[in-house]
């Protein structure tokens, strides 16, 4: 029962907050004269409304601790948009989801199976070391000048960590993790369930966005699964955790599709057109603004939909409207900009942990310390085993270029979901493709889609392989890969056999979806009121040069014991004698070390 009840609180509490932020994207579409009347575009309303609330966050943060209030403010516009789509939502309540009780029983099967695994113990190695200090320190003051001082991943920007505190309010105070990514997630495999349903019942072809849904469902089921590693359960708790991993992956996904949608634009109206390019930009921008791993991807997809839409316009006017162009225009600059201004307020620099642009503060952390921290996302991404990292000659291995092998072989062990299945499922579908372009059977379209779709990707992909490449940091590029090359090959078939394999790969990914939902583990209940909580770690009180009284862990040596946790702040698991207050006795003033070599005196 205690599971039962946790569970039953964590999804009544989702319903709220999916209609808050699917009303403000009801909003921003009726100021852009779209209207929702399909329930996938009440999906994409939710990631509008979401991705908005990233930018309004960031810019509240700038003066303000994230609390209740701009929640509060996000709950009117979606009210308003809610009223606004009344008609809408009314015909989907009472004729559409009746008329879908199949629809409406997997969709409470998810839910379960997500509030279940939202109950569990935050167990992340990331989530110890940083992710619940910064979301305490957002929930707690404006941002922080030169935070990173204090602790160097603090100065990591994620605007994720802002809408997790924004969640911790009420009787959700210090248990926002429970919530923050299992809704996303959640949202995210409704919105894939609905594009099977329409790849599988709709006479002749599936739409290509249908299709390419249907083929992610399988992709984020796996963030709900525990892959083995070498790290033991390190990044293994993606939906109880608040880890910026996941809503990654699904934005990942969610904007190749869109992408994909919006490169088909030939089959769209205006309106779903403008629809179309209004998502790929705010879910590129989101994911931007969560992890600087999206950046590559999302930035390359932007510049493919900015040129489109307006190479489009400049040869049909009414292809797209000036308004969504205008308005993906706006939320870039807005987004990004402020985005970067935060990277600069807590390090010094425009894009920590990159030392290549810094901007001349007072607060700027030492370079030394920005390249060190760098080389060490490299170095461990490399060696993303702690069987491999542990091997006393992996250093000079590595400076001589020869950790691929031992990263291939690593790989099947650590990440066959995210990372081996889709490579095969590429290769799979370039040999078809192969095949039967040397049967003589070409497509100039498809080709120029193909470049367009699979050139973010394949920059991504590349731009992680020669800079971190652990399987986490490179997101959904590679399920994405896998299902716009099937899409894509699908689309190069003629009738019938175009709608038999569009259904057989439906089959295909129905199949691999529900084995990997039975192989989800059932959490049982935990000690707070069927929730599993943080950790509580002891500490001890650390005096600086300076006089700056900072908490650390009690715990000697590494492990993840030795981290804060959700300790109150300033807490730092690595204290340097030379941090000071840049104002005495204000700490919202920020920190700066003296001296040009600071000096770290515990490990870990």
């Amino acid at each position: 029962m205690p599971t039962l009840t946790a569970m039953s609180l964590v999804a009544i509490t989702w319903l709220p907050l999916f209609f808050v932020f699917t009303g403000v994207g009801l909003t921003a579409a009726h100021l852009l004269r779209t209207r929702a009347r399909r329930a996938g575009d009440w999906f994409k309303c939710f990631w509008i409304g979401w991705a908005l609330a990233l930018i309004l966050l960031q810019l509240w943060h700038l003066a303000f601790p994230v609390d209740w209030r701009p929640l509060l403010v996000l709950a009117l516009v979606g009210a308003a948009g809610l009223v606004l789509h009344r008609r809408e939502l009314w015909h989907l309540a009472s004729r559409v989801a009746p008329a879908n009780w199949l629809f409406c029983l997997v969709l409470l099967l998810l839910t379960l199976r997500a509030a279940n695994r939202a109950i569990g113990e935050p167990w992340n190695i990331d989530t110890a070391f940083y992710h619940l200090s910064s979301i305490r320190w957002a929930a707690t003051y404006p941002i922080v000048p030169g935070l990173g001082n204090l602790h160097y991943p603090l100065a990591i920007n994620s605007a994720y960590f802002l809408y997790v505190a924004m969640l911790g309010i009420g009787p959700w105070a210090g248990r926002a993790y429970h919530l923050a990514n299992g809704l996303l997630l959640l949202a995210a495999l409704a919105q894939a369930t609905v594009g099977l349903f329409n790849a599988t019942r709709r006479l002749g072809r599936p739409a290509t966005y249908d299709l390419f849904l249907a083929l992610s469902l399988p992709a984020l089921l796996t963030q709900a699964v525990a892959e083995p590693t070498a790290y033991d359960r390190i990044y293994t708790r993606l939906v109880c955790s608040p880890t910026p991993d996941l809503p990654v992956f699904v934005l990942g996904v969610l904007a190749a599709a869109e992408l994909l949608a919006f490169l088909e634009n030939g089959r769209q109206s205006r309106q779903e057109s403008a629809f179309a390019f209004v998502s790929v930009v705010l879910l590129c921008v989101a994911g931007m603004l969560v992890k600087l791993t999206f950046a590559v991807f999302g930035g390359a997809a932007l510049l493919v939909a900015f040129g489109l839409a307006a190479g489009r316009r400049a040869k049909e006017p009414n292809a797209i409207g000036a308004r969504p162009l205008l308005a993906g225009a706006v939320v870039v600059a807005l987004g990004i900009g402020v985005w970067t201004a935060r990277s600069v307020i807590l390090s010094g620099y425009v894009a920590y942990p990159s030392p290549v642009v810094s901007v001349p503060v007072g607060w700027r952390m030492p370079k030394a310390i920005v390249t060190a921290e760098a080389e060490s996302v490299r170095s461990c991404a490399r060696w993303p085993s702690s069987l491999l990292s542990g091997l006393p000659q992996w250093h000079e291995q590595e400076e001589r270029g020869e950790w691929i092998v031992p990263w291939l072989t690593a790989m099947p062990h650590m990440a066959f979901w995210t990372l081996v299945l889709p490579c095969a499922l590429v290769l799979l579908a370039c040999g078809v493709g192969l095949y039967r372009r040397m049967r003589g059977v070409h497509g100039g379209r498809q080709m120029r889609l193909c470049l367009l779709f699979f050139g973010p990707l394949a920059l991504g992909a590349a731009f992680w392989f020669f800079t971190a490449p652990a399987p986490r940091f490179a997101g959904a590029l590679f399920w994405a890969a896998a299902a716009g090359a099937l899409v894509v090959v699908v689309n190069g078939l003629e009738e019938p056999k175009r709608t038999l394999a569009a259904r057989w790969l439906a089959a295909f990914s129905v199949g691999l979806s529900l084995y990997l939902f039975y192989a989800v583990k059932v959490t049982g209940p935990g000690l707070d009121h069927g929730l599993h909580p943080a950790p509580k770690v002891a500490m001890t009180t650390f005096v600086t040069r300076s006089g700056v009284r900072v908490l650390v862990p009690a715990t000697e040596g590494a492990g993840m014991m030795s981290y804060c946790w959700d300790a109150p702040v300033p807490c730092t698991p690595k204290p340097d004698p030379n941090l000071r207050l840049r104002k005495e006795g204000d700490i919202r003033a920020g920190f700066v070390l003296d001296g040009a070599a600071p000096e770290r005196v515990r490990g870990g």
